[in-house]
């Protein structure tokens, strides 16, 4: 079975491209090649810590 290419003319491609990029950054949050995370994930509630000392 031989396969059929799809001929695209290069414009419609590269809207394609920029519609995918524009969905990802919205979906992402992504602004200037980061990525805006909530912060309790990045620095979760750490736990207290009980020091003993024995004399």
């Amino acid at each position: 079975m031989r396969k059929t290419l799809r001929l695209v003319d290069l414009k419609t491609f590269l809207y394609t491209q920029l519609t995918y990029k524009e969905l990802i950054s919205n979906v992402f949050d992504i602004k200037a090649l980061y990525i805006e995370v909530d912060s309790l994930i990045v620095e979760p509630a750490q736990a207290t810590t009980v020091t003993s000392t024995t004399t």
